[in-house]
């Protein structure tokens, strides 16, 4: 069992994204070791007996099924099929040897543990190195993308209080970024929650006092059954409000009815409720067709399928806005009669800002399915995936909250309103207060008001009125938001 525990041990290092794969194979190992005992117990119970007086009694001691043998002769069977590597040692057998008084040859110094010789069952020199290889692999990859999804958690969390925060930042371009940070935060914290329940899972597997055989997979079935839920329906609303994103910016681009603030309630209906149809129906699935383990296996692709479709056609949807975008601004540049270096920076710019927003860099991995990929290209593909995934909440957070203008200003106004306020805690600038926490639809009226007080504390007006201005935006024609209009909409 030495080289089963020695698995193991490399299985507990592979977590999260990567756990799954490592889950799956002690899962398969599990179910493989339970048929293997079973069909050894029928087996034992339906051979006959044999005829001599004195032998060894059949047994099954973990690890291989053992028949009958007579005293002093060496028995060997095949290697166990539960072997991970066991197509690496199909020609191999076990040995035990039976004494001369009838009872199994046990090791020097311990009669209650029967000698066997399990060499030719081992992984090869080459075999083993290339695991330590995978083992190194797989624990530098889930540092990185540790890290990349911390920082997406730390910065859209910030990213959403300040949006929660600033009443000017109330429109539906800045509402629907909201929903699309909090869907990248969850699915944040479900891929750390996951790891940790995972990396807890394994540790108790490598506990020597541990029936990880018995008991392991049964007691973790429904929490980490659970988790896969959770994790998937995070990642599917994630992908949601990434084509809601899409949808938003075609309709500004076409002047549609789909840029209006009404249509929040419908666009939060896409992002947080159809990714329950999506998942209800993979749960059904799974609990029907593939009820294994911790579900994390896809033996049946059509399944898989059932979560895969959705976030395909979502990819390809966006990736054809990202080019209709990119079309329209290349046009808008080149009637603004730019040089050709400026419009070109330009639109690098708008393309490097455009693609974590739509998760166009998906494109490339969407159709590396499970079943074409396999070894070093399936390894570089994950690779690639889980980082720009893990990272791609802080860029957003990062491009459209923290560099965005409308944000810094708010910012600014906020920090000059702190160091304003007097020891006794009163505001020192009335006008700055009231254009901060004024609604759009106020602002036009105080405008007079504004300036005056102003001008009173001998402050410069023009400023405090392109604040009131800016804070109309919800009420500008969406039909105005043409295409020359999208770089400023996009620029942060």
């Amino acid at each position: 069992m030495a080289r089963i525990w020695g698995l193991l041990g490399l299985l507990g290092l592979c977590v999260g994204s990567v756990q799954v794969l490592a889950q799956g194979l002690l899962e398969e190992t599990i179910q493989k070791w339970r048929e293997y005992e079973e069909e050894c117990l029928r087996r034992m119970r339906l051979d006959p007996a044999p005829e001599a007086a004195l032998y060894c009694q059949r047994t099954f001691d973990d690890y291989a099924c053992w028949p009958d043998t007579l005293p002093g002769r060496t028995v060997r069977v095949p290697c166990p099929p539960f072997l991970p590597w066991s197509d690496q040692v199909s020609s191999g057998h076990a040995y035990r040897k039976c004494t001369e008084n009838g009872t199994w040859l046990s090791y020097l110094g311990n009669s209650s543990l029967a000698w066997r010789d399990v060499s030719e069952c081992e992984e090869g020199e080459s075999a083993s190195q290339e695991k330590e290889a995978q083992r190194v692999y797989f624990q530098s990859l889930q540092i990185v993308y540790t890290v990349g999804y911390s920082l997406s958690l730390v910065s859209l969390v910030g990213a959403a209080i300040i949006f929660l925060s600033c009443r000017r930042l109330q429109d539906l371009r800045h509402r629907i970024h909201l929903h699309l940070f909090t869907s990248f935060l969850l699915r944040a914290v479900a891929v750390l929650v996951r790891d940790g329940f995972l990396r807890y899972q394994y540790r108790a597997a490598l506990d020597p006092a541990h029936d990880w055989l018995e008991g392991h997979p049964r007691k973790v079935a429904l929490p980490c059954r659970l988790s896969q839920i959770f994790l998937h329906y995070c990642i599917v609303c994630s992908y949601c409000w990434l084509l809601v994103e899409g949808l938003y910016l075609q309709a500004l681009l076409s002047g549609s009815a789909l840029a209006k603030k009404t249509y929040l309630k419908y666009y939060c209906l896409f992002g947080w409720g159809s990714p329950v149809i999506v998942v209800t129906l993979w749960v059904c699935g799974k609990h029907f067709l593939d009820n294994e383990g911790c579900w994390s296996e896809n033996v049946h692709m059509g399944i898989w399928w059932i979560i895969r479709a959705p976030i395909v056609a979502i990819v390809v949807v966006n990736f054809l806005i990202f080019l209709r975008v990119l079309c329209r601004l290349g046009g808008s540049y080149r009637h603004q009669h730019l040089r050709f270096s400026d419009s070109k920076c330009r639109l690098a710019k708008s393309t490097l800002t455009l693609l974590p927003l739509l998760g166009v860099h998906e494109i490339i991995f969407v159709f590396m399915a499970d079943e074409v990929m396999s070894g070093t290209a399936r390894a570089v593909g994950l690779f690639f995936l889980l980082i720009l995934n893990s990272f791609q909440g802080c860029l957003l957070s990062l491009l459209y909250c923290f560099a965005a203008n409308e944000v810094q200003r708010e910012l600014k106004i906020f920090w000059r309103r702190l160091r304003q306020k007097r020891p006794g805690g009163e505001v020192g600038s009335l006008s700055l207060s009231v254009v901060t926490f004024l609604g759009a639809s106020e602002s036009p009226r105080m405008e007079t008001a504004m300036t005056s007080v102003s001008a009173a504390q001998g402050q410069p007006a023009k400023d405090y009125i392109k604040l009131g201005v800016m804070s109309q935006q919800d009420q500008i024609p969406q039909a105005a938001l043409a295409s020359e209009n999208m770089e400023q909409l996009m620029d942060p």
